[in-house]
């Protein structure tokens, strides 16, 4: 009999130990992600994804609003590193958050740049769109509207921001390259929608001629609309990219043109999948990146 309860003691134990590896291996995920300003609707959507696919998954997933604030953006990071995060996203301010990046990887901490891109070596993965090729895709497409002439008017976004970098460099080649195309005028309206109003109020004060308006989001081209639309003028086509709620409506009425459609919902449920593969050490590429379209009247959903 005791030589029994001994057996059923040690078999017991060794159930035990064994057990104990997959229970860590069923630890619960922790993600932290951190967004330049989740008043810009594209990475809201994306932010609203990301929350619903970690629901799905079982992980817990902490998102942060730096407001475009670059010291809240550290703040914000420093607080997940202390939290232990096992992946850490960031849709970055600036490249001021290198630093706080790295101490990050330091940690073990698998940091994925979301839809901005960040060639820092602390980042291991990047989700979202190709900004150079956005901007050349839109440029080529906007210079084919204008059959190679005309007055152009180009709202860049925030100063820095690598989106607005990355579409400035792509698309500024194709002006380059298209001699009849004018830009005469070329200034950033922050990627917002107030601010590229006043800017392009003082815009359409100086310049009686204008064909085009490429802006760097649609944000921006919802306040260039207005502005228009206040001035009286008429027949200026205003191109945007994202594909936001309002400036689908405003395509399908009529009062703007086209837009550089982005699935933001698809990189917020890729992002956090990508993600669990890199926290359970998959090896990913370098980059996942999100295809876009352009969206006119007749393809809009």
């Amino acid at each position: 009999m005791k030589r029994t309860l001994s057996v059923l003691a040690l078999a017991v134990t060794l159930a035990v130990a064994g057990a104990l590896p997959a229970q860590a291996a069923m630890k619960k995920l922790r993600f932290g992600a951190s967004f330049s300003g989740l008043h810009h609707p594209a990475y809201a959507i994306v932010a609203k994804n990301m929350r619903s696919e970690a629901k799905k998954l079982g992980v817990d997933i902490i998102i942060t609003d730096s407001q475009d604030k670059l010291a809240k953006q550290i703040n914000d990071l420093e607080d997940m590193i202390t939290k232990g995060v096992d992946v850490l996203f960031v849709n970055t301010v600036s490249k001021g958050t290198e630093p706080t990046l790295r101490k990050a990887a330091a940690k073990g901490i698998k940091v994925v740049a979301v839809q901005r891109w960040n060639s820092d070596p602390a980042v291991v993965h990047f989700v979202g769109t190709d900004n150079k090729e956005m901007g050349r895709i839109g440029a080529e497409w906007v210079v084919k509207q204008m059959k190679g002439k005309g007055n152009l008017v180009v709202m860049s976004g925030i100063p820095g921001a690598a989106s607005s970098d990355d579409r400035k460099t792509g698309s500024d080649a194709v002006w380059a390259k298209n001699k009849g195309i004018k830009v005469v005028a070329h200034q950033t309206g922050m990627y917002n929608r107030v601010k590229a109003l006043d800017v392009m109020e003082n815009i359409l004060q100086k310049n009686k001629k204008i064909d085009w308006v490429f802006c760097y989001n649609d944000s921006m081209a919802m306040g260039v609309l207005g502005a228009i639309r206040a001035s009286g003028r008429k027949g200026i086509n205003v191109f945007g990219m994202d594909a936001i709620k309002d400036a689908v409506q405003a395509i399908k009425r009529g009062e703007m043109t086209a837009t550089l459609a982005i699935p933001f919902d698809e990189e917020g449920r890729v992002s956090v999948r990508n993600g669990i593969k890199l926290a359970k050490g998959e090896k990913l590429p370098k980059s996942h990146v999100i295809q876009a379209f352009v969206m006119t009247k007749s393809n809009a959903p």
